[in-house]
């Protein structure tokens, strides 16, 4: 099998041992991908397991695909499931946690107590229904229940197992009234879900994992389908997504879990990194490889990102290690503002295009806050380089997009209420919030869904004749699109729906630049349909409207394909660039404010640092500045630790050690401040050179003045205190004097 013999002996190790429970640590840039599609390729090929026997489940649609295509490559294309939701046929299940659970809810619907034809509840239409239910409790004005933290609190006790009902009765006899409050708005999302036939994202593995824990011999059935089991990106699973891996894998404990603790980064969504870091506690008898030669980074990129990740305490210990030859030195830049900062990045990725053939869209600029791209979004179109942005705007998000999807997802299911009232006056046909409300508290008194009241609208008092008409004749469309739906493809029903409701045509005789751009949309996402007709043998509305429901954030982005891109540092993890800017490394940014209390959140801000500097392969550099406008104040910055703790000296701070000074990096390439205020001087010294002196160690010039015959140095040095000098008196040697 030539695939083994790509493998150093450590993945090796980890793609051979394939009996009982394995844990392999996988630092970045350590091929952890290929050890999986490889432990799945060896599986079938040598220990002759049938692929349907294999279920291999990671976090993004993008990297199950990724490996789908590797199995492939390596066994061949009947050896995987050909898509998400393709069902259990043949192929080994690669898969998303959520896709996984929503087809295995769609396949036995009957044995997990659910409708096969629900529908999945995205983000926007979980706070549709929450804005609705606090509307109805009279709560749409208190600050304290909006939408987005509701919705938030109910994803993460749904995390951890928790539904509405368990959580109702742990409130009953609660003096906190605004747990009583939240209880209650908890019931009521999940009876209006209920009644719509639908999911939310969190309900996919809760239910799944809920109907294991009570039903032994369905939770045996399930064992017994699939052999091996691999999770992918283990330090970032929570409580559910633990449980589901757990009970899946109990009946022959032939689990693989690989991940890396070092790149556990989404506690705030629910993640708990001591699922990795204790399986051994679960599983004594557990194979522990730990990959550690790193394929990516160049070995100073490397050296800086581990000794920034040493310390931390609480973490399991790895020697990443590169044989990639050379390199440049990791580049740190302290500019006097924020502005200056993105300019002085801009110029110096218009330099690596123009001078070192860098491709646009083999850069990055990495910030901690989605707010941080404005200011490098200004200075890239001031260089004329294109970019994107990842995790923006995204396509399936913008309004004209979701609401042909409700027109779908209507007809898939009309007891879809969210999707239902999106659509109901788009485009304007005469049904305002008057009638509607009408509707729907008639639906409300007489226990009927909002669909079949509308079908009788012109039976019961209430509304105008003219208004009852109006409803009548849109329900009836809809029965028309849903005889339809059994005749025509999902792109020809997508086409029918935007022509014949005349959304199409309205945003076309609006005729202006945004109104057509919305025309155009609509007419790209019929195409999408199509493509997605074109990738599967047996396409269906319900299979694609699946597809799109269960897309990542990390799928989509906006701009130019061909651009440098833009995202914070939690959407970059899993990405690699040639070059990689990790901006706006001060204290109280990069580390957050809020971490300053807690060791433990601090801790995850020194992982993220870690993500964002192995996403390099060639070039790294850190910036920051000294002054931000925040909030409309100027505001005095200091740089951040994860600086000092990467760089300050060439001995690696101890375990656990902060080094709170502000200074650049010892070793690291500084740039020239002369054009922010420095006083450039002929000769040898100028302000940005790193200097050694015998006596008090590195520094940097920040300061030259002429004083008389003599040229007055002001220095930096590591232990953060300045020190003035006649250049004529003193002892420097000049480390450095490239600038950034």
């Amino acid at each position: 099998m030539d695939f083994l013999k790509e493998l150093n002996p450590q993945q090796y190790e980890a793609v051979v041992h394939t009996e009982g429970p394995v844990v392999v640590f996988a630092g970045a840039g350590t091929g952890k991908t290929r050890v999986i599609t490889s432990r799945i390729a060896y599986l079938v090929k040598e220990k002759k397991i049938p692929p349907s026997r294999i279920l291999a489940i990671t976090f993004t649609n993008k990297a199950a695909g990724e490996m789908r295509e590797r199995v492939a490559a390596m066994v061949g294309q009947s050896a995987v499931a050909s898509r998400p939701g393709s069902g259990f046929g043949l192929g080994a299940w690669v898969s998303t946690f959520h896709s996984f659970c929503a087809r295995v809810l769609k396949t036995d619907a009957v044995s997990f107590g659910v409708r096969p034809d629900f529908v999945i509840y995205d983000e926007d239409d979980q706070r549709r229904t929450l804005k609705d239910i606090l509307k109805e409790l009279r709560l749409a004005e208190d600050k304290s229940y909006r939408p987005s933290a509701v919705a938030e609190k109910i994803n993460r006790l749904k995390d951890s197992l928790n539904d509405a009902e368990s959580y109702a009765l742990n409130s009953l006899n609660s003096s906190d009234v605004h747990r009583r409050i939240f209880s209650e708005i908890y019931s009521m999302y999940a009876k209006k879900l209920e009644v719509a036939s639908a999911l939310d994202f969190g309900d996919l593995i809760l239910k799944v994992v809920e109907r294991f824990r009570g039903d032994a011999a369905l939770l045996e059935r399930y064992q017994k389908r699939f052999d091996y089991v691999l999770v992918d990106e283990y330090q970032d699973t929570n409580a559910a997504q633990y449980y589901l891996t757990k009970y899946l894998s109990a009946g022959h404990s032939n689990v693989c879990v690989v991940g890396d603790d070092d790149q556990s980064i989404y506690s705030w969504r629910g993640a708990d990194r001591k699922n990795i870091s204790s399986f051994r506690s679960d599983h004594p008898s557990a194979k522990v490889v730990k990959l550690e030669q790193n394929y990516r980074s160049t070995p100073q990129i490397l050296a800086a990102a581990v000794s920034v990740i040493s310390n931390n305490l609480d973490r399991h210990p790895k020697s990443l290690w590169t044989q990639i030859a050379g390199g440049q030195d990791v580049a740190w830049r302290e500019c006097d503002s924020d502005l200056e900062e993105a300019q002085a990045v801009a110029s110096e990725i218009r330099r690596l295009v123009d001078a070192e053939n860098i491709a646009p869209e083999k850069i990055a600029i990495l910030y901690r806050m989605n707010s941080q791209s404005r200011l490098f979004e200004d200075a890239l179109l001031g260089e004329g380089i294109p970019y994107r942005l990842v995790g923006s705007v995204k396509f399936y998000e913008r309004q004209e997009v979701k609401n042909l999807i409700a027109y779908l997802r209507v007809i898939q299911n009309p007891d879809d209420e969210v999707s239902l009232k999106r659509i109901i006056n788009v485009p304007h046909r005469g049904i305002g919030a008057v009638t509607l409300d009408k509707l729907i508290s008639h639906a409300r008194a007489h226990n009927l869904t909002l669909f079949q009241t509308m079908r009788i609208s012109d039976t019961f008092g209430g509304l105008t004749a003219k208004a009852a008409s109006r409803v009548r004749e849109f329900a009836d469309r809809i029965i028309k699109w849903q005889s339809e739906s059994l005749k025509l493809t999902p792109s020809s029903l997508t086409k029918s729906i935007a022509e014949g409701s005349g959304y199409l045509a309205e945003l076309q005789r609006e005729n202006t630049p945004e109104s057509l751009n919305r025309a155009a949309n609509i007419k790209e996402l019929v195409s999408a349909v199509a493509e997605y007709e074109e990738l599967h043998e047996d396409p269906t509305l319900a299979g694609w409207l699946d597809d799109i429901a269960l897309s990542s954030s990390a799928d989509f982005s906006e701009g130019s394909a061909n651009g440098a891109v833009l995202t914070t540092v939690h959407l970059a993890k899993g990405l690699e660039f040639d070059a990689v800017f990790v901006v706006g490394m001060e204290e109280s940014v990069f580390p957050m404010a809020s971490a300053f209390r807690d060791p433990s959140e601090m801790e995850e801000e020194r992982r993220l640092c870690y993500v964002a500097f192995t996403r390099a392969r060639r070039r790294l550099y850190a910036s920051g500045s000294r002054f931000k406008v925040i909030y409309g104040k100027p505001t005095r910055l200091t740089p951040s630790r994860f600086v000092s703790e990467a760089f300050a000296s060439a001995q690696k701070p101890s375990a656990g050690t902060i080094d709170e000074s502000a200074a650049p990096p010892a070793g690291a390439v500084v740039a020239d401040e002369s054009a922010a205020g420095g006083v450039p001087a002929s000769g040898r010294w100028h302000t940005g050179a790193v200097v050694r002196h015998k006596t008090f160690g590195e520094g940097v010039i920040i300061a030259v003045a002429a004083v008389d015959e003599d040229i007055k140095l002001t220095v930096r040095f590591y232990d953060g205190k300045l020190r003035k000098f006649y250049a004529r008196y003193a002892s420097f040697e000049t480390i450095a004097d490239t600038p950034y």
